[in-house]
């Protein structure tokens, strides 16, 4: 186990944007931020899309609420004086922001995995956040209520840990295991060994082992590479879970 693990079971409690008080991130937010198509979300389509305080008092008073959300985003005379706030002093808003991509990312630690590249993916066309829902209805006793509102990083775990018992397809990477991979050594080209020799040697030993080493190489190798080291164990580098 890991940090990663841990983070997604321990949470601050006092997360607060623009003076709202912020539920755990869960999968009910994520539906309701798509639906009103937060800019702030970080798979926002448009990279360059510009953010505005109205599009983060939006997703404050989304995520202060508990799932489900009633879906009254009219703005209240709070909103207002915060809106008029940022607008004003666009430092204030840069620190709303700050803490508005601390707040997801305490909710996003999601598990790592060693790649399989043995099986064949399976597209889906369900939404990443139904498939996951649907997945936990299907295999646990959890209630529906209980699975859009858990924390976030929380639900891949428990995915990937009833992926891993049924299936044995997956295996978590963790923090230290590749450091017990061996790892290649540096390969130098034939130009590189000669200059270090040269370097090394004194000239009369360097020109014999020169001469030595061309009649056994069959002067074919001059600056060619050795055999490519093997690979590292490639992983997944995407926290994003589908069942």
């Amino acid at each position: 186990m890991d940090d990663r693990f841990f983070r997604a079971w321990i949470h601050r409690k006092d997360w607060r944007i623009c003076g709202r008080r912020l539920q755990p991130l869960c999968l009910g937010h994520l539906i309701n931020l798509h639906a009103v198509r937060s800019p702030l979300l970080p798979e926002a389509d448009d990279i360059d899309l510009r953010i505005f305080p109205a599009d983060l008092l939006i997703a404050a008073r989304i995520c202060s609420e508990p799932w489900p959300h009633p879906g009254n985003l009219r703005p209240r005379l709070r909103d207002v004086l915060w809106r008029l706030a940022l607008e004003r002093f666009p430092r204030l808003f840069r620190r709303q922001l700050y803490w508005w991509n601390a707040y997801f990312s305490d909710f996003t630690s999601f598990p790592e995995f060693w790649n399989d590249e043995s099986g064949c993916a399976r597209t889906l066309t369900a939404p990443a956040m139904l498939s996951k829902a649907a997945f936990l209805v299907a295999n646990t006793n959890l209630t529906e209520a209980r699975i859009w509102s858990m924390p976030l990083a929380r639900v891949d775990f428990y995915i990937a840990a009833i992926l891993e018992r049924q299936t044995g397809d997956i295996r978590f990477l963790w923090e230290g295991d590749l450091e017990d991979v061996e790892q290649p050594e540096a390969v130098l080209t034939e130009e590189q060994i000669i200059a270090q020799a040269r370097a090394d040697l004194p000239a009369d030993r360097f020109a014999s082992w020169l001469a030595a080493r061309r009649k056994r190489n069959g002067d074919t190798v001059k600056g060619g590479h050795g055999e490519n080291p093997s690979p590292r164990p490639r992983v997944s580098p995407s926290p994003r879970l589908s069942p």
